[in-house]
């Protein structure tokens, strides 16, 4: 990677962290409150990564950006999950996490279908299963989750290893978070994660049921 890339790159991550910076510990002075900011700045930073990842037209040039967006959404999910978990740093302001789920569940379920060509794609069987599965993971509450799945998915269409492994570096911590911070039992966290395994496993016994997990190998022999 060309030393002009990564300077691009690092310069736009510090003012990403710098912004967020401002959000915590200033924007609480400024009225409408730090929830308000802290999910607009995510939204708008979701919203530069989708723009940025999925068009085709996208300058070399911008490339460092879009990572260095990637990387602060991350940041995001984790003060989201840390204020979430122990209050706004020295104030008990608890910040809601519903509207940044509901913005990677919208934003996963779109990816959907530009990864499979089309937003009619949506209709399809597989990805409408995956649409219904992902808007039970976002009725769960878990952004994290969803954003580590967004990277992958996106990594695995660009052909981008780095989202690939940016995403599957962030699943670990993300589920590790949720396992040991959930407000449920013990008994009922391994009920939970049983559950959940075997849903996965069911999942997998079905794409190969239908075939699906042979289409490129389909797509090849025509």
């Amino acid at each position: 990677m060309p030393l002009v890339y990564v300077e691009r790159f690092l310069s736009s991550l510090i003012a990403l962290g710098l912004s967020w910076y401002y959000i915590l510990f200033e924007a609480r002075k400024i009225p409408g409150g730090i929830a308000i900011w802290m999910n607009g700045f995510f939204l708008l930073q979701l919203i530069g990564v989708a723009w940025l990842m999925t068009q085709s037209k996208t300058r070399r040039n911008y490339i460092p950006l879009a990572y260095a967006l990637v990387v602060s959404l991350c940041m995001g999910i984790g003060l989201f999950s840390a204020s979430n978990k122990f209050g706004s740093w020295r104030q008990e302001e608890i910040i809601d996490l519903g509207f940044v789920n509901l913005s990677l569940t919208m934003g996963l379920i779109a990816l959907y279908g530009w990864a499979a060509g089309s937003i009619k794609k949506l209709n399809s069987e597989p990805v409408m299963l995956a649409s219904i599965f992902t808007l039970m993971l976002g009725f769960i509450s878990i952004p994290g989750l969803l954003l580590s799945m967004a990277l992958m998915i996106l990594g695995y269409a660009k052909h981008e290893k780095l989202l690939i492994i940016a995403g599957l570096l962030l699943m670990p911590p993300v589920l590790c978070w949720y396992y040991y911070n959930v407000d449920i039992t013990l008994i009922q966290k391994s009920e939970a994660l049983v559950a959940s395994g075997i849903a996965l496993l069911l999942g997998r016994y079905y794409i190969q049921y239908r075939g699906w997990d042979k289409t490129e190998e389909v797509c090849e022999q025509k």
